[in-house]
């Protein structure tokens, strides 16, 4: 039961762990935060938990100032291990003198491993959702683009015409069209949107609805491109 214990995480960018839960009870509740960061880098650092119950004499804390001006007497520290890096660790402290055995120091380390495993389990939970959401939104791209794009081309007397667009990435913003005008001219449309995925097949039905439309409309090539 100490009187505050908190979980923090590393993240990219940061250069210290950002604390993203707590407990806080006792004479520091609503109080501001301050860890002692020489532990919390010793324990990110060395792997290892850590354990002190009188931080101004403790030679691996060098004076612990933060603990000590915060009336800090027992503190703890475990990692958060995911079976590769140290993710953050799991730290806890009281105003207290308590006295921690080996057992409890054990335990401690092994609720800091179950957590671990339990954010692991979370962020790949979060990442196979991202990838559906994101197969999801390229098999959209690739019907918008299947629907939009011609698969027959005019007949033109004397020439052959085929189209074939194969993208780099699973789906492109690459896109084209023909058009036989009254006169007997052939529009050719090439475009290519920058990006790829839904939002550019978005972008691609647009074009291609605008410039079919600006066609049968009759605008010349100079005029429809500036408008367009």
């Amino acid at each position: 039961e100490p009187e505050r214990s908190f979980i923090l995480l590393v993240q990219d960018g940061r250069p210290d762990p950002v604390v993203v839960a707590s407990r806080i009870k006792g004479p520091h509740k609503g109080g501001t935060l301050a860890l002692s960061r020489t532990m919390v880098a010793r324990v990110l650092n060395q792997r290892t938990s850590i354990l002190t119950t009188d931080p101004i004499n403790d030679p691996n804390l060098d004076g612990a100032m933060s603990m000590v001006s915060q009336s800090i007497r027992t503190a703890v520290a475990a990692p958060l291990f995911d079976n590769e890096d140290v993710i953050g660790l799991l730290y806890a402290d009281d105003t207290r003198a308590k006295r921690i055995t080996r057992d409890e120091l054990r335990a401690f380390t092994m609720l800091a491993n179950s957590i671990a495993v339990a954010i692991s389990h979370s962020r790949y939970h979060q990442m196979e959702e991202e990838k559906r959401r994101q197969d999801a939104q390229l098999a959209t791209a690739s019907e918008i683009l299947n629907r939009i794009l011609p698969a027959d081309l005019p007949e033109v007397p004397g020439w052959d015409l085929t189209a074939h667009l194969e993208p780099c990435f699973e789906v492109g913003g690459d896109l084209y069209d023909m058009r036989l005008l009254p006169d007997g001219r052939l529009a050719f449309v090439l475009g290519d949107v920058t990006g790829k995925g839904l939002g550019a097949a978005l972008l691609v039905s647009q074009v291609l609805s605008l410039v079919r439309f600006m066609v049968g409309e009759g605008w010349e090539l100079g005029p429809l491109m500036t408008r367009l």
